[in-house]
């Protein structure tokens, strides 16, 4: 892991790499990324188990003894009304808590169709459906990054 880091650093040393790994930490390349990384995003779907692993990221980050900057982004966030008041208090409940750890959030980016039909066709959603809320979300989120990165 250790070799792999240490490549990442060095290709990233003067331009930004973005790595989307795998889920969980298993796989030695996202541990690697993780450890070269001088940012790292965590997405999460707001479920139950959502803080419970996203506390489980900020263990990872401490054990490899890095120090990146970390940030949350909320995705699939269903802004209806009515029974997914649950996910909505859930969601502001992890927010609260990685805010409080002093992670703060990029953005939420809402639940909707044009993502996975994006996928479908080998698109990002930006490409697919470039006026969607979804879209303009990921954008947001991009922007903010950036303000805060340069």
């Amino acid at each position: 892991m250790d070799v792999l880091a240490a490549r990442l650093r060095e290709i990233s040393r003067d331009r930004l790499v973005l790595a989307d790994t795998a889920p969980g930490f298993a796989p030695v390349a996202t541990r690697a990324a993780i450890a070269a990384a001088g940012v790292v995003i965590v997405p999460f779907v707001p479920e139950p188990t959502s803080e419970r692993r996203a506390r489980h990221v900020l263990e990872v980050i401490d054990a490899l003894g890095v120090k990146p900057r970390v940030f949350m982004l909320a995705t699939c966030v269903d802004t209806r009304q009515g029974p997914t008041r649950y996910l909505r208090l859930l969601t502001g409940a992890i927010i609260k808590q990685a805010q409080e750890s002093g992670v703060p959030l990029l953005g939420e980016i809402p639940r909707a169709v044009a993502v996975p039909e994006s996928s479908n066709v080998g698109k990002s959603v930006l490409a697919f459906a470039p006026k969607s809320p979804a879209s303009k979300a990921y954008r947001d989120a991009a922007k903010g990054l950036s303000t805060i990165l340069h």
